[in-house]
């Protein structure tokens, strides 16, 4: 695989995300990374589901999605139905957190990669 950038949300300021997406349509980023933080796995707090799926508008960037949360095996499969058809490449997970990593892994390669 070919090194690329993805930037990170979390270091956008937040009170001008239209003007941040903008910016990084005009340069090489190949992914905008966002972090989902649940309060519980870290001590943070960040974007949801619902946040998501506003911010994915501002942009035609690729999606790589960093789940820090207690319950990935949950929350991960929801995210992947709202989000497959709208440029989600990339998912990671704390694999102590999961409780089937073998499962959620085959579900992500299934429904992101389209691999079996």
């Amino acid at each position: 695989m070919k090194n690329f950038i993805a930037a990170s949300l979390i270091a956008a300021d937040f009170w001008s995300l239209s003007k941040e997406f903008k910016k990084l349509d005009n340069t090489q980023v190949k992914w905008v990374h966002y972090d989902i933080m649940d309060g519980h796995f870290v001590p943070n707090i960040s974007v949801g589901s619902c946040e998501l799926s506003s911010l994915i508008k501002k942009t035609n960037i690729e999606i790589d999605i960093h789940f820090m949360v207690t319950n990935p095996d949950i929350i991960v499969p929801n995210f992947i139905k709202m989000f497959k058809n709208r440029k989600l490449k990339n998912i990671t997970v704390h694999a102590e957190t999961c409780a089937d990593i073998k499962k959620l892994s085959k579900i992500t390669r299934k429904n992101i990669l389209n691999l079996d």
